[in-house]
């Protein structure tokens, strides 16, 4: 086989290889994961990332319209033709980061002083209209100094999930050694004002203890506050507020309503994680409509399912994948340089140089017959001079004299002359081709 072909089939393989160990790593090195047997498309994508919640809260509120609405337009339309003391939760995980304009967010204000409630996370504006400041946990505390304290109901609650969690440790799944304490510092409480209830919302990944990376509400300037989510060292997270006949519920994340992903997951933020599901349960009870509303930046998981099978692959393993396209180009560009250019000939060159090419192929492709092929010609043209010029010694002297005679390179003469080596290389044949070709055509 040639060894270009050999040198390709080797790339093409050493690229297999190293795909295939990469793979292999990646498979020894994954997480455990455990999936809700209910996990579907429509539960990853449908209303736009409330599918759980939409789901959730039809068991708990039979008889009360639950609606998501894609835009500002559509529920302007739908809030102005049914009555008031009803509720919009705004955004979830799935959807992009966008806030809606001033414009809009003075349209929802308006709309609940009239006596309707809004869930939405917090933004400049808003804390603005509010008396609200939304800040880093350490700067807070250096405008309020705060003593850490041990909450001794968050500190249950999270024994209670790391013990929940351990019954996964029959299938491979270990909790971290450190889980209560992140839990703890990472966990908020409510105290409900109605009838004085806790609950526990989790807001950030549990995996995050670095309290720099904690971000909460200065409402030391908020009038009107109903009820307030707190960590542990007494800074707000989730804030409610009276405004007009309405409330207004602020938090810093739109992540709360996720849909649950995995049951055991400890860094993400859940309806089933602790009392998430309660609190969606509890703000919208009693209500005459619940609508639900992402911001204008579309689903990301809608996004990544119109990408083409290559580009999640690339996005996924990025560095494998640009090596394995770096070596196809470099692959296939050596065995275009090996082929080369296509040459087009004109119809009075193609016939001699189509057969002096047949020729060659000849000889090329049939190894065992070159040498007793050349033989025969050697012959033929011996005989065709001993009967033109009689018999000759086989000297150079004799090839010059023939080569006058012919009108040919004494050259082609003297090559004929000798016996013909059995071992000839491709070159040494093609000079014979050569040479009997001009031969011939003098002959002619």
């Amino acid at each position: 086989m040639n060894k270009r072909i050999l040198s390709f089939v080797f790339i093409v393989l050493v690229i297999i290889g190293l795909m295939a160990a990469w793979f292999v790593y990646q498979y020894n090195h994954a997480t455990t994961e455990y999936y809700w047997r209910d996990k579907t498309q429509a539960m990853k994508n449908s209303k736009a990332g409330y599918y759980a919640l939409y789901t959730f809260l039809q068991k708990q509120h039979k008889d009360t319209p639950i609606l998501y609405v894609k835009s500002m337009q559509q529920f302007e339309k739908f809030s102005q033709k049914n009555k008031n003391n009803a509720i919009l939760l705004v955004g979830t995980a799935n959807n992009g980061r966008d806030d809606f304009s001033n414009e809009n967010t003075d349209i929802l204000f308006k709309w609940v002083e009239k006596g309707n409630h809004l869930y939405i996370r917090q933004n400049k504006y808003i804390n603005q209209k509010l008396g609200l400041e939304f800040k880093s946990v350490p700067e807070i505390k250096k405008k309020f100094p705060v003593k850490t304290t041990e909450n001794k109901e968050i500190q249950a609650a999270c024994q209670q999930e790391y013990n929940a969690l351990q019954q996964y440790k029959k299938f491979g799944y270990s909790v971290n050694n450190d889980f209560v304490k992140n839990c703890a510092n990472n966990l908020s409480m409510m105290v409900l004002p109605e009838n004085n209830q806790s609950i526990f919302i989790l807001e950030t990944d549990i995996q995050k203890i670095d309290e720099k990376n904690l971000w909460g509400f200065d409402i030391s300037k908020t009038p009107n506050i109903i009820s307030v989510a707190k960590y542990p060292n007494d800074i707000a997270t989730i804030v409610r507020v009276k405004k007009g006949k309405g409330t207004i519920t602020v938090t810093g994340t739109y992540e709360i309503w996720d849909h649950p992903k995995e049951p055991t997951a400890t860094q993400h933020i859940h309806l089933n994680r602790f009392d998430n599901a309660y609190f969606a349960a509890y703000l919208t009870q009693g209500k005459s409509n619940i609508y639900m509303m992402s911001p204008k930046g579309g689903s990301k998981n809608n996004i990544d399912k119109q990408l083409p099978f290559w580009l999640q692959l690339l996005k996924k393993y990025p560095l494998p994948m640009t090596l394995f396209v770096l070596l196809m180009i470099l692959a296939i560009w050596q065995q275009i340089k090996r082929l080369g250019g296509k040459r087009q000939l004109d119809e009075k060159n193609s016939r001699p140089i189509s057969a002096h090419f047949t020729a060659q192929g000849r000889l090329i492709a049939h190894n065992k017959e070159e040498y007793a092929l050349l033989c025969e010609w050697q012959q033929e043209l011996h005989n065709q001079w001993q009967r033109q010029f009689g018999k000759m010694p086989a000297t150079r002297q004799t090839a010059v004299l023939l080569a006058k005679r012919l009108n040919v390179a004494a050259d082609d003469i003297e090559l004929w002359l000798h016996p013909i080596p059995q071992n000839l290389r491709a070159n040494d044949v093609l000079r014979f081709v050569r040479s009997h070709q001009q031969l011939r055509k003098k002959q002619k």
